[in-house]
């Protein structure tokens, strides 16, 4: 099975000011666009299909906090023996995400390495929705 992904991300600004004549405005554009090489999908987690994954790389890790949570999950590294820390850091470093809040972690196309550190730490002191996405490669 193989898997061809391209991450997109558009933000876009506009900075406006009210004048006597007439308004000002200074539009802000920035686009972020990385194709991911081809990999497959054999031994660790499931793909969408319910085939087992075996990642040996992240490339790309988004985590979506539900905006009806009422309080932050915390991602990351606690410190036990199998926790991946790559883009965390020491253990214990955690990133809060906030109700409706949106982590993205997208090193260079060669990603993270995973190796037997591969538990991803989600936190929570109360009961959260949260959507995970992971790309890597085996």
């Amino acid at each position: 099975m193989a898997l061809t992904t391209t991450v997109n991300l558009a933000v876009i600004a506009q900075l406006t000011v009210a004048r006597d004549l007439s308004t000002l405005c200074d539009p802000t554009r920035l686009n972020y666009r990385r194709d991911l090489a081809d990999g497959d999908g054999a031994g660790q987690a499931e793909d969408a299909l319910g085939a087992a994954l075996g990642l040996t790389k992240v490339k790309m890790l988004a985590i979506a906090a539900d905006t009806n949570n009422s309080a932050a999950i915390k991602v990351g590294n606690a410190g036990g023996a199998n926790e991946w820390s790559a883009p965390f850091g020491a253990a214990g470093q955690l990133v809060q995400v906030a109700p409706g809040g949106l982590l993205l972690v997208a090193p260079t196309s060669a990603g993270y390495a995973v190796g037997t550190r591969k538990t991803l730490r989600i936190a929570r002191t109360a009961a959260a929705t949260y959507d995970v996405v992971i790309v890597g490669a085996a």
